[in-house]
């Protein structure tokens, strides 16, 4: 009994939950390792860290300078293949460069699809031409150019008419902006019929490299040989009128005056050896250490552009030394930490953390109901953590029984909370219906209907949630969404009519397919409102929806109704309020009056506008 006495107390010991403190616990466990171990794994992960950051340095150049390529050829590329499909279209006779009309529709396109284009025109003689410009302040007009208007040289305009190949040519100054033209000769029949130019300003070049510098914390520029400065961040609008290029040593870049200054090192000259094409400078402004990295790109105009871009060489070089040296030391401790620890702590440790791994993925997937509460832990921090959770838990629950999942979400995501739910605000609504729906589903078993919803309010669904729009409620084959709650839109009447649209183009394509399978289609109309609403919890303590309330939203129900009295050749009707039409008027919309409309309840008329597809035949 004597010799066993001293078991005794150890035998009877028993820990308070929560008292055990891991970090103590681990502290004491890891100090004599790190101690013991730290000093000879350090010089090994330093040398192994100088090779692997110097690895990491080259493959970051590497990247660097095919991103200053690919972003050019991006910028470049669309505009080439847009000319390209109009040479072709009007080879086709698809498009006659007589009709100034047709000439005029297909050039809007071309256009406001590319915002960097400054204007685009066409000529059969190549003398006069006949296109579109955008100005200065950003809006697009026709008019009748002259050659050099875009950029045009007397030389190059007989070579233009004659040969099969398109081609940049030099940068001109025209109005105090230079300009960069592309020619593309068109042929009708196989026989020369005329020429297409398509010109872009320097200072759109200057803004895409200007994007380049900032990311790396410098500057981006292209080069016409080694002293001329095409296109940098600082060359833009209050620059424009000095030149077709600025001297390399004027543009007020000093890391850019000092590119040729230094000598290279050794282990760059060697780099650069090995990757024709490609160089890349040190330099040295002011004690502080830079790294330039160009690469010449041809196709542009006679002599090849160089784009480049400098940056501090700490961004690759003792900071990534360290930031590896760190990962390294700290990867090695946490192998053998593990490995110690596992033996010690591991039964208590891992259990609980794999548990909460796993109850904490069906939490961010919202399945509230088949989440189990954390156990107890003996450990002070775990089990806070459990407390803390649990708590949590009980409150997503309660949250969830009246709130959408959707909604949660974003509350969650913005840091919302559930007693700042209910207030005013204005709001874009939107409603949709599908015309005749309750004599088309006579003739449809239950299970074809629940089959056809399901496929319209997926199909609806899809097109809201692109816009970032709340879906209030499902009424029959009707649907409620509304932007700018729970998380405000500034936007929120323009996501609303993009929606719209999209719905209205996938609806055609719907009644398409229905067409091809001898169906008739369907018709479906859309309202589109802006006005003050309360949004928040509506219903009683047992049953809550977040949903709107508010005359804005019976006006809007009322614009989708008047949808039954408008033709269209969409089979989608998209009819929006004059609330609306003022928000977007700065869009890039297609809006038709519809004159005004009285509405139950409202002392003034609805000023009602139709939205249409760009392009649909008024």
């Amino acid at each position: 009994m004597t010799s066993s006495d001293p078991k005794k107390p150890c035998g009877r010991k028993h820990l308070k939950i929560g008292s055990l403190s891991i970090t103590m616990t681990l502290t004491l466990a890891i100090t004599t390792l790190v101690t013991l171990t730290g000093g000879t794994i350090l010089v090994m992960v330093m040398g192994a860290s100088h090779m692997a950051t110097q690895d990491l340095i080259q493959r970051t150049v590497l990247t660097l300078s095919s991103r200053l390529e690919s972003d050019l050829r991006q910028h470049m590329t669309p505009m080439e293949g847009h000319l390209r499909d109009l040479a072709q279209r009007i080879d086709s006779g698809e498009i006659d460069l007589g009709k100034q009309d047709q000439v005029k529709n297909r050039f809007s396109e071309t256009i406001r699809s590319l915002k960097s284009l400054m204007g685009i025109a066409a000529s059969l003689d190549g003398r006069s031409f006949y296109g579109l410009e955008r100005t200065p302040d950003g809006t697009v007009q026709t008019r009748n150019f002259r050659r050099n208007d875009l950029g045009v040289t007397h030389s190059s305009m007989p070579s233009a008419l004659t040969t099969s190949g398109a081609a940049w040519h030099e940068v001109v100054l025209q109005d105090g902006r230079a300009l960069i033209a592309r020619l593309q000769p068109v042929t009708r029949n196989g026989e020369p019929y005329g020429v297409l130019i398509l010109a872009i300003s320097v200072e759109e070049l200057s803004r895409m490299v200007a994007r380049i510098g900032d990311d790396i914390e410098g500057h981006g520029f292209i080069l016409k040989g080694r002293e001329q400065v095409l296109a940098h961040g600082l060359r833009q609008a209050a620059m424009m009128g000095r030149g077709l290029t600025v001297r390399r040593d004027t543009i007020g870049d000093p890391v850019l005056s000092n590119l040729w200054k230094n000598r290279t090192p050794r282990h760059i000259q060697k780099f650069n050896d090995k990757h024709p094409g490609l160089e890349v400078r040190h330099i040295v402004q002011n004690d502080e250490h830079y790294l330039a990295v160009m690469r010449q790109v041809p196709g542009y105009g006679p002599m090849p552009w160089t784009v480049g871009a400098w940056f501090p060489a700490e961004v690759l070089g003792s900071d990534s030394i360290m930031k590896v040296m760190f990962s390294g030391v700290a990867g090695l401790l946490v192998v053998i930490l593990a490995i110690v620890a596992g033996v010690f702590l591991g039964r208590r440790i891992a259990q609980p953390i794999v548990d909460a791994t796993e109850i904490l993925s069906q939490v961010r997937n919202l399945d509230l109901d088949a989440v189990r509460p954390l156990p107890q832990s003996f450990f002070r921090e775990l089990n806070d953590q459990a407390n803390t959770f649990n708590a949590m838990l009980e409150t997503l629950r309660a949250f969830g029984r009246y709130v959408p999942r959707t909604l949660v979400s974003t509350l969650m995501r913005e840091q919302g909370s559930a007693d700042s739910l209910s207030e005013a605000r204005e709001l874009a609504i939107l409603f949709t219906d599908i015309g005749g729906f309750t004599s088309l589903s006579e003739n449809m078993e239950p299970k074809e209907v629940a089959e056809f919803l399901n496929m319209h309010f997926s199909l609806l669904g899809g097109c809201v949630e692109a816009q970032d729009g709340t879906i209030d409620k499902y009424i029959g084959d009707a649907l409620m969404a509304f932007w700018g709650a729970p998380i405000h839109q500034q936007d929120a009447a323009e996501r609303a009519c993009r929606a719209a649209l999209a719905i209205a183009d996938a609806w055609d394509s719907h009644n398409r397919d229905r067409n091809s399978q001898g169906l008739e289609p369907i018709r479906m109309r859309l309202g589109v409102h802006v006005g003050p609403v309360v949004v928040g919890n509506i219903g009683f303590a047992g049953r809550v929806n977040y949903t709107i309330v508010g005359d804005a939203v019976n006006a809007c129900q009322r614009l989708e109704s008047l949808g039954r009295d408008v033709e269209s050749d969409s089979t989608a009707v998209i009819l929006v309020s004059g609330a609306v039409q003022r928000q977007v008027a700065a869009c890039d919309f297609s809006l038709k009056p519809m004159g005004s409309s009285e509405v139950k309840g409202r002392k003034r008329p609805l000023s009602v506008f139709q939205l249409r597809a760009q392009g649909e035949e008024r």
